[in-house]
């Protein structure tokens, strides 16, 4: 039997709430600042937390669900602003308030994958590639690079980003400051795949849908969502505001 995708959003209220082509659930958790769910159905989240100092410890706390369990679980991190979770559900990479890259896995220490000052969004490909949106500004928002082994090798394009997803054939879809989404590729091809002001938000599902929150205001939870199950399809609107998204497998 075929998974099924998985989508998860959070409002402009920071809750969360599974979202489909029919529309918006119900609230599933509330005061997450972002979140990301895997290949394998975990969920990993960076809780806002009142209590938490942010300044000294990098970010907001980092929490868990496996996918069989209702219950949060926390990690050492060292605190987080970006998450994404990683093929397999045992990973993650966040990115700290120090602009530092470090990938958690469960039952195990931290590791830190970057210098302070390297990056401002994150996303693991459902292939296996990490990709980020470095400090370094150029046209349309920061360079673009992506993890070899032990290394970051810049994408050779002057085609910035500010939000990014990784797709499942090693790719990469980028919105700029203008909000135009693109196409980029590891050796710097790269194909404009919208107009400007589209799009805010984007993730790629491990079957290859593509959701974005658009730039139209909605009344419910942030701005309209919309998808496209296929490149080139038709984009279908969805009943319901976010502000953030992110598609895994249920």
């Amino acid at each position: 039997m075929k998974n099924k995708s998985k989508i998860l959003s959070i409002t402009n209220s920071n809750s969360v709430r599974e979202i489909s082509s029919d529309g918006v659930g119900k609230i599933i958790d509330e005061s997450i600042r972002d979140l990301s769910i895997s290949a394998n159905g975990t969920i990993w989240a960076i809780i806002l937390d009142q209590d938490a100092d942010e300044k000294n410890s990098g970010g907001g706390p980092v929490r868990y669900k496996e996918p069989s369990s209702k219950k949060w679980n926390s990690i050492e991190s060292g605190g987080a602003i970006k998450i994404d979770g990683g093929p397999q559900g045992s990973q993650a990479y966040i990115i700290n308030n120090r602009g530092e890259v470090w990938l958690l896995e469960i039952d195990k220490k931290p590791v830190k994958l970057s210098g302070e000052g390297f990056a401002k969004e994150i996303s693991a490909g459902a292939d296996g590639t990490v990709w980020i949106i470095s400090q370094e500004g150029i046209h349309g928002g920061g360079s673009i690079q992506y993890l070899m082994k032990d290394h970051w090798v810049k994408v050779p394009s002057e085609m910035g980003g500010v939000k990014i997803t990784g797709t499942p054939d090693g790719k990469a879809l980028i919105i700029n400051t203008d909000g135009m989404i693109a196409q980029l590729e590891k050796d710097g091809k790269h194909e404009q795949l919208t107009g400007h002001d589209f799009a805010k938000e984007i993730s790629v599902a491990p079957d290859g849908a593509t959701w974005i929150v658009t730039n139209e205001p909605h009344e419910d939870g942030g701005n309209k969502v919309s998808f496209q199950t296929k490149p080139g399809m038709a984009w279908q609107d969805v009943d319901g505001g976010a502000t953030i998204l992110d598609a895994g497998f249920a």
